[in-house]
């Protein structure tokens, strides 16, 4: 056991001899993954858990394909105790769709390749309910992932200008270094000038 607060554990080692329970989520700007396993009176306990902010590019795939960059990361965080195990790894995502990756007759490029990265180990995918899907629903969504660029889901909402003040951005570009320079200022209204303020 690792990580132990008082007597009650958080973190227990890989059993090889136990089937592994992966649980994965993806929001709009973040993917997470739970590993755990049943111990002690069939009570799931967490080997792992990983949480990474998505790419760049990865901001601009659909839910499905977000999703499946999730399964995929786990599989490659995990790979020692997930590839050749005894028993089959049990996944749990809640994107419905998820469940017929492995039968899809037609995928796209990326898609196959994670195909052929997958079909080395022995898993199957599950639909699980999001209210279910309660850790990596938490892992994925950290405020510390939310994206600048990118993505439609905000950690939170909060008013960035008043209805009295405006929003002003000027640009510069400098022709010998190739540099521009955009300046972005809230100036509210009482402080223009007068022949500004129509």
């Amino acid at each position: 056991m690792l990580f132990t607060s008082g007597k009650t554990p958080i973190l227990w080692h890989y059993d090889p001899d136990q089937p592994a329970l992966l649980e994965t989520d993806a929001s709009d700007f973040a993917i997470a993954e739970v590993l755990s396993q049943k111990f002690e009176h069939d009570r799931l306990w967490p080997i792992g858990f990983v949480s990474r902010k998505l790419s760049p590019a990865e901001l601009n795939y659909d839910i499905f394909n977000k999703e499946m960059v999730a399964v995929v990361h786990a599989h490659r965080k995990w790979t020692h105790f997930l590839q050749g195990a005894q028993h089959k790894t049990i996944i749990y995502s809640d994107h419905w769709n998820l469940i017929y990756f492995k039968t899809a007759v037609k995928l796209n490029c990326r898609q196959s390749r994670w195909a052929q990265e997958l079909e080395f180990y022995d898993f199957d995918l599950y639909y699980q309910k999001g209210s279910s899907n309660s850790k990596a629903d938490a892992l994925s969504r950290c405020p510390e992932f939310t994206s600048r660029e990118g993505g439609t889901t905000a950690a939170h909402e909060r008013t960035l200008l008043r209805k009295e003040q405006r929003l002003e951005v000027g640009a510069m570009e400098i022709d010998n270094i190739g540099y521009e320079v955009i300046q972005i200022g809230v100036i509210d209204f009482d402080q223009r000038l007068p022949e500004a303020k129509e």
